[in-house]
């Protein structure tokens, strides 16, 4: 009969509290990550229909549709950004169906304060 082998620790001690703030930070790194993908798919969507009405109409109209399609990624883009963010997420004194908030609608006179910081969460979440 042989002598058991000594019982080992686990393989990751405890998480101390600073890192439980890094799990936050993390998560909300992680989020601002996944609204910038998804951004990106939502404008390869955008190419794949322009691909899809060029392939249906004819080959004198194919620069016709496709500039329509570039500029309806653009303008759209620039509108979200200027009115759509706000209106979409306002902030905490909002009612429940639309944001109004100063806060959130594009070149807001607290992005120009000293004491603001920006991680890119405001960059992604306009997408």
């Amino acid at each position: 009969e042989g002598a058991r082998p000594p019982r080992l620790a686990p393989p990751f001690p405890p998480p101390p509290d600073s890192a439980m703030a890094t799990a936050d930070v993390v998560a909300a790194e992680g989020d601002t990550w996944f609204l910038i993908w998804a951004g990106v798919l939502v404008f390869f969507m955008q190419a794949g229909f322009g691909m899809l009405e060029a392939g249906s109409v004819r080959a004198k109209n194919t620069k016709n549709i496709l500039l329509k399609n570039l500029l309806d990624s653009c303008l759209g883009a620039i509108i979200w950004y200027l009115i759509g963010y706000g209106f979409a997420y306002g902030d905490s004194n909002d009612n429940g169906f639309i944001g109004s908030g100063a806060s959130g609608f594009a070149i807001h006179s607290a992005d120009w304060e000293s004491s603001y910081t920006s991680r890119g969460y405001d960059w992604a979440g306009w997408f």
